[in-house]
């Protein structure tokens, strides 16, 4: 390659503006397998820095820098409220957890990296950027009696009792993360063997069985409660009223409701 070559090459790649290098980052990620909700955290992340960068203009490759990042990941310390523009939680008070601010972090350097991998800079711009510490929150276990109110609370008798009832006897049985119940395909929840396929991250499988009171709760939610799809294509198991897929949100909102109910 000769040198004026280079050079256009040079010039081309300090012209292109960084929306334009996260949809190639975030392509490429999808090539690699990566699932769509991942890819979807990355552009989150990435967007939000790009529109620090921009600050009403437009970023390119030249804004990539150390100085850039760490004044990024300051302004994210020293924010006082959490959700801003949030499209189904309202605006918070509070600054963001340090585990949010990690999340960050890693993108950027996920993106740093990749961006020397393809030849746009010659090394990981942000390599030296450093990640929050990060504290050991205590998990808390609930007592016999507290998951007797827990369950107490609950009406099985409605859409969304049963719908809850269901849920919080499979969370209790099985050990499942709430996203990997909402994300539960019906086609891998084995009822009349009492086992469920759960798909966790990186495409690993694992079997989670599950006792025969869970069983009949889930038997009762799928032949009374759960509605008809709004869309051929949604084939999850728990759905909200409407037939579309029950989001991770939804499902928190409905838990910590069901916790102040229980107390």
């Amino acid at each position: 390659m000769g040198s004026r070559t280079r050079e256009i090459l040079r010039r081309q790649r300090a012209e292109i503006t960084i929306p334009q290098l996260i949809e190639l980052f975030a392509a490429t990620k999808l090539t690699e397998g990566r699932s769509k909700k991942t890819v979807k955290w990355y552009e989150e992340k990435l967007g939000r820095f790009a529109s620090y960068l921009a600050d009403g203009g437009e970023a390119n490759i030249k804004d990539l820098t150390l100085a850039n990042a760490r004044g990024f990941v300051a302004s994210l310390q020293r924010q006082d409220s959490r959700f801003e523009g949030h499209p189904y939680r309202p605006q918070e008070s509070g600054g963001l957890s340090s585990c949010t601010i990690h999340g960050y972090v890693r993108s950027l350097k996920a993106f740093s990296s990749w961006l020397a991998e393809e030849g746009f800079t010659s090394r990981p711009v942000f390599a030296k950027l450093k990640r929050p510490k990060l504290g050991k929150p205590m998990i808390q276990i609930l007592s016999e009696d507290e998951i007797a109110s827990v369950v107490g609370a609950i009406n099985p008798n409605t859409f969304l009792g049963g719908r809850m009832y269901a849920i919080v006897l499979l969370l209790l049985d099985t050990g499942l993360r709430a996203s990997e119940c909402c994300n539960l395909p019906l086609d891998d929840a084995h009822l009349d063997d009492n086992y469920l396929k759960v798909l966790r991250k990186g495409n690993k499988e694992r079997i989670a069985p599950f006792g025969s009171t869970t069983k009949r709760a889930l038997l009762r939610y799928l032949t009374t409660w759960r509605p008809e799809p709004e869309y051929e294509t949604t084939g999850t198991f728990f759905l909200s009223p409407t037939g579309r897929e029950l989001t991770y949100s939804g499902l928190s909102q409905a838990l910590k409701r069901l916790g102040k109910r229980a107390e």
